[in-house]
């Protein structure tokens, strides 16, 4: 698996990476927490559900109108989904990710 790391723009976020990402939360959580069950962390992280989408995706377009929605790439792939995502409010610390982004 090859990785790209980028900021997203406000005009990239809509309801279909929001539902990506929030399927990328969902099994990241899935993964840490093995002991909830998916009906557990479908409380916060729900891909599937547009009214919840719509909520998310506001939330995302505030840390992009930020520079602070930083998502990955799987670059192996002709459509390369997210495979994992931040959001950064404010400041950053400035650290290797903060520069090279």
């Amino acid at each position: 698996m090859s990785i790209e790391i980028a900021r997203v723009e406000r005009v990239e976020v809509d309801l279909v990476l929001a539902s990506q990402l929030q399927g990328v939360a969902l099994d990241g959580w899935q993964r840490s927490v093995p002991d909830r069950t998916v009906e557990e962390l479908q409380i916060r992280f729900r891909p599937d559900d547009d009214d919840h989408l719509e909520e998310v995706v506001r939330t995302y377009r505030y840390a992009a109108d930020q520079g602070g929605l930083i998502v990955a790439y799987d670059t192996d792939t002709s459509w390369p989904p997210p495979v994992g995502f931040a959001l950064a409010h404010e400041a950053i610390s400035g650290g290797a990710l903060a520069r090279d982004v």
